[in-house]
């Protein structure tokens, strides 16, 4: 078909009116019509590419957005348009040099400030990139797609405080911003806010239901408090919408494993591999799903395929070299150390980047670099909690630890009727973390009649909601004042409820969250028959093991070796309090004895579960089931003496540990 000049214009508008109006097989018809009749028709050209992009025809729109170009060298439109569709291809240096062409033509151009700075991100020059962004600012103090790009930069390095200020600026132009309100969800969600990561990651859904990265987040959120089937929901609702979606595939694929299925978990990351190729994200995931399940060499050679197929895959390094067995490698030293001298990683990355340097000096003999290395790493996180508020007061601990003592008093006990559930089917693992918690949770979940459902929350959640329920806001523990013995039953109850859904038919399910020490009086009110095992280890073996481990969990007193020595003896303090006065049994268990008598400590373990022996027990190294603390390596050895007395080796670089210490050591 043929139409003149006076009908290509009326045709064009007419196309253009079907586009905004999203009637676009109509739209994409016309600009066909009038692309027959002038086939270098730059406009037509350039919105046919737009067309094909929005369709995810990104090479197609490419081809007919350059050719726009072609036919009109000095429109800074189809400049910009490049850069969008070529940044979306990850063709990051064509995409800044189509960027700065349109800013060349027009300073001015609609969206130039956003293409320019996401593909200069693109490629690694994130301080550059958010000069962008601030330059475009200035400019254009009304672009709200600005200030999201810059909040997404400050999260990315973990500047929370300046990420919170930019989404809420962008709010401030238009509060139905889905993307801003997606970015806070994100940045609380890495905060701990998980209630305010909640409301917005759901109020950008609300705004548009096809914000994705917000349904992955609640389904992080699910993950961070082991609701796991509600996580699998919201990734696999992603999935239904976008079946190569990334972020949800990866997540999906680890949160299978941690659910116990090894096979769903790797089969998963195979289909992230068929969408995406094999990435170092792939290789990592799959490593660690290995690492989990007790893979171990396959675990190391994903860790390095990582890295090979990214030399800058932070998490690659630092998960290879926790692993006890792995010899350094130099090209992987010399890169590590170039990564830590880079301005644009985050605090976390950068701790992560430091503890891999200490583990391998360490295994290297170089105690006293490795001492250093570790040194930086915590600073990297004591400074990674300042920026969000959550460092640690000695005072305040002290201060709960005696309200602990103070509420439950032998009086207390004394005049308790008990009102939970008798059963034993709880047993919680406590102490002081690195002090042997998940050897002995290996070891007794060796058993048939024994389920290890890790470290769960559930107790410390109860807390905090007891807590917030007290209409006349008590802290805890006198908030427990306002419970009926009714309602007691009634969490212990459901409590147990929660328990079944990791262990359907076990006798004992193992709940081994360390800090589960602080609770044992509520634990008692709730389960006045559950078994607790208390893991005791050397304390200044104790104190270095937490000051070399980069927690995954923000425990703001274990960067500092005087705080690590001070919440230790909080620690030796309220365990005393529960051996005097709670009427229920505690297995002291020491990590020095474990290790040099294993079978004689293993059997009494068993015998205090009430449970026959099984031999199965002794070789609990050979289990794979499912681990993701700290000691996922060490845990799938037989049991070892070389960690009794590590802290000699360090002795001069550990004053204000053993100053608080005293001569409880």
């Amino acid at each position: 078909m043929s139409i003149d000049i006076i009908n290509v214009t009326n045709t064009l508008q007419s196309a253009i009116e079907f586009h905004q109006s999203g009637r676009i097989s109509e739209a994409a018809k016309l600009y066909s019509e009038i692309l027959n009749a002038e086939p270098d028709h730059a406009d037509a050209l350039r919105l046919l590419g737009l067309i094909y992009f929005h369709r995810g025809q990104s090479n197609k729109a490419v081809d007919f957005i350059q050719k726009a170009i072609v036919s009109n060298r000095r429109s800074s439109v189809g400049y910009s348009d490049l850069a969008i569709v070529l940044n979306s291809l990850n063709r990051f240096s064509e995409a800044e040099t189509a960027a700065r062409k349109a800013f060349e033509i027009d300073r001015n151009a609609n969206g130039v400030f956003n293409s320019l700075g996401l593909a200069v991100e693109g490629q690694g020059k994130l301080q550059a990139a958010a000069e962008v962004y601030r330059r475009g600012i200035k400019a254009q103090p009304m672009d709200i797609n600005l200030y999201n790009n810059l909040g997404n930069y400050y999260a990315r390095l973990g500047d929370w405080s300046d990420a919170i200020d930019t989404f809420q600026h962008a709010l401030k132009i238009d509060e139905n911003y889905d993307e801003a309100h997606a970015g806070l969800g994100k940045v609380f969600k890495e905060i701990g806010r998980y209630d305010e990561a909640k409301n917005e990651s759901e109020l950008a859904i609300r705004i548009n239901p096809k914000n994705f990265g917000s349904i992955v987040n609640l389904g992080l959120i699910a993950v961070e408090h082991a609701d796991y089937s509600l996580a699998i929901e919201y990734f696999t609702k992603v999935l239904s919408a976008i079946p190569s979606h990334d972020a949800a595939l990866l997540n999906l694929a680890s949160t299978i494993g941690r659910i116990g299925d090894m096979e769903g978990s790797l089969k998963n990351f195979e289909y992230h591999a068929s969408a995406h190729g094999q990435t170092a994200d792939y290789f990592n995931g799959k490593g660690m799903t290995y690492l989990s399940f007790g893979f171990l060499d396959k675990a190391v050679q994903n860790f390095k395929d990582a890295i090979d197929c990214n030399p800058h895959h932070i998490d690659a390094y630092y998960n290879l070299y926790s692993a006890p067995n792995v010899e350094p490698n130099v090209e992987h030293i010399s890169n590590i150390e170039n990564l830590i001298l880079e301005n644009s990683i985050s605090l976390k990355q950068l701790a992560k980047l430091n503890f891999a340097m200490g583990n391998i000096n360490r295994k290297m003999g170089r105690t006293g670099v490795a001492f250093k290395y570790f040194e930086s790493g915590n600073l990297s996180r004591s400074l990674e909690n300042l920026n969000h508020n959550n460092l640690f007061d000695p005072n305040s601990h002290q201060q709960f630890i005696e309200d602990l003592k103070n509420y439950f008093s032998p009086k207390f006990f004394d005049q308790r009727t008990i009102t939970g559930v008798e059963t034993k089917l709880p047993v919680f693992i406590i102490g002081m973390p690195r002090s042997g918690t998940t050897l002995v949770q290996q070891i007794a979940a060796s058993h048939p009649s024994v389920f290890a459902a890790g470290e769960l929350t559930g107790i410390s959640n109860l807390v905090e909601k007891i807590e917030s329920d007290d209409s006349h806001s008590a802290a805890y523990p006198f908030s427990l004042d306002n419970l009926a013995d009714s309602e007691i039953s009634e969490i212990a109850e459901n409590y147990i409820h929660y328990l079944m859904q990791f262990g359907h038919d076990s006798k004992r399910i193992l709940d081994k969250m360390p800090f589960n020490f602080l609770h044992l009086g509520l634990i008692y009110c709730l389960f006045p028959s559950a078994k607790i095992i208390n893991c005791r280890r050397n304390l200044v073996d104790t104190g270095i093991s937490c000051y070399f481990q980069n927690f995954v969990d923000d425990l703001h007193w274990s960067t500092d070796l005087g705080d690590i020595g001070k919440y230790i003896t909080g620690y030796i303090d309220i365990m005393e309090h529960w051996e005097n006065v709670l009427p229920i049994q505690i297995l002291n268990l020491d990590y020095e004895n474990l290790v040099q008598e294993p079978e004689i400590q293993t059997r009494s373990i068993i015998e205090f579960l009430e449970l026959d022996w099984d031999v199965n027990c002794l070789n609990f190294f050979e289990g794979k089931s499912f681990v993701t603390t700290a000691s996922s390596w060490q845990v799938r050895e037989p049991v070892y003496a070389s960690a009794i007395n590590r802290w000699r080796k360090y002795e001069n670089h550990l004053g204000p540990l053993l100053d608080e210490l005293g001569g409880l050591f």
